[in-house]
C-alpha cells in the first residue's frame, strides 16, 4: 500500500519485487493506496505494507511492537527500540535532498489481533531502507540467513528485523540485519 503522494524510486522497486514474488508463486494480489485501504480491507486478507512515514497503517500496526519508527520529529527519523528508548543508533538526521550515507528499515511479520490477519511490513525511514527491506524479504539469501539464527519455533511467532543499508549515489546497498525480535502471537506488548 502506498499513500496518495508521489511514489519514490525505492518504494516502486519494493512494489516491483513483491509483485514479481507473488506472480512467480501464482498468488493473486492487489495494489492499493494507503488512503484507499480501509480497516475492513485489512480484515479481509493478509497484507504487505510498504513505506513508513507516509503509511498510516504501518504506524498504527507497529505502535505496540518492540521496534517502531521514531515519531517524525524535526531533523531526526529512524527506528527506536521500545526496550532501550535512549538508543538512537538506528536514527539519522533528516535531509531534504535525501543524500544520506545509510538508511534503516523495519521488517515485521506479525499476526495482528485487531485485523485477525498476518501483516508483513517492509518499511525504511527513507526510500533506500524500503528498497532494502523488500530485497531482504524477496531474496532467499538475506531472509534465510537471518532466520538460521532465529529461535526454534519462529514460524509460529511474530518476527521483527531492524536492517541497515549503505547508500551510494542515492542507491541502496544490500540489507544488513542489526537486530531481531521474536515473540508469541498472543503477546501484544514486547518483552
Amino acid at each position: 500500500m502506498f499513500s496518495d503522494r508521489s511514489v519514490t524510486y525505492g518504494d516502486a522497486l519494493a512494489l516491483a519485487r513483491f509483485a514479481g514474488l507473488f506472480a512467480g508463486k501464482r498468488k493473486d494480489y492487489q495494489v492499493r493506496l494507503m488512503s484507499a485501504t480501509s480497516f475492513a480491507d485489512l480484515r479481509d486478507m493478509p497484507a504487505v505494507l510498504i513505506c513508513a512515514y507516509n503509511n498510516e497503517w504501518t504506524t498504527r500496526l507497529t505502535a505496540d511492537s518492540r521496534f517502531l519508527f521514531l515519531p517524525a520529529i524535526p531533523q531526526r527519523i529512524g527506528i527506536k527500540d521500545r526496550l532501550n528508548p535512549a538508543n538512537l543508533n538506528w536514527t539519522m538526521e533528516w535531509r531534504a535532498d535525501w543524500d544520506v550515507p545509510e538508511d534503516y528499515a523495519l521488517v515485521s511479520r506479525v499476526f495482528d489481533p485487531t485485523t485477525g490477519n498476518m501483516i508483513v511490513i517492509a518499511a525504511g525511514a527513507l526510500q533506500y531502507g524500503t528498497s532494502a527491506a523488500a530485497e531482504f524479504l524477496t531474496g532467499e539469501q538475506w531472509l534465510g540467513e537471518a532466520l538460521r539464527s532465529a529461535p526454534a519455533g519462529w514460524q509460529r511467532k511474530n518476527v521483527q528485523f531492524v536492517l541497515r543499508t549503505k547508500v551510494l549515489k542515492k542507491t541502496a546497498g544490500p540489507p544488513e540485519v542489526l537486530a531481531t525480535h521474536v515473540w508469541d502471537y498472543t503477546t501484544s506488548r514486547p518483552r
